[in-house]
């Protein structure tokens, strides 16, 4: 599967639909929900954990329990707490983004499968 592809066409159908705002907010709530889970979940290699990058995991936790009045509060929220996602080694971004782009994958996909089902009753 080529989640990067995915999550392209993710974000185009979100822009080009009729509620493109709302669509927009959503698919933005749902990559940071899979940002957030990937990075509590990440698996930290001896050096990341021993330069204390464990910080991050905690951080994540606490920012998925909170309630965001907005996508833009998640989105900055997000990028000013976890700055420090760019100090993993290599091997841990990478098995970071990897994980978060099956989590988003399976958001949506469970998202969509909901959406059909609702439509049909």
């Amino acid at each position: 599967m080529d989640y990067q592809a995915f999550l392209t066409d993710e974000l185009r159908k979100a822009a080009d639909s009729p509620d493109h705002e709302g669509e927009l907010n959503l698919f933005t709530v749902h990559y940071h929900q899979a940002m957030l889970e990937a990075l509590r979940e990440l698996q930290l290699c001896p050096g990341c954990a021993s330069r204390g990058l464990w910080h991050l995991q905690l951080t994540a936790g606490n920012l998925e329990q909170r309630e965001f009045g907005s996508a833009k509060e998640l989105m900055e929220t997000c990028k000013s707490r976890l700055r420090d996602t760019a100090l993993l080694c290599p091997a841990c971004k990478t098995a970071f983004q990897q994980d978060m782009m099956v989590k988003f994958f399976t958001r949506r996909t469970q998202y969509d499968i909901a959406q059909k089902k609702g439509k049909e009753e």
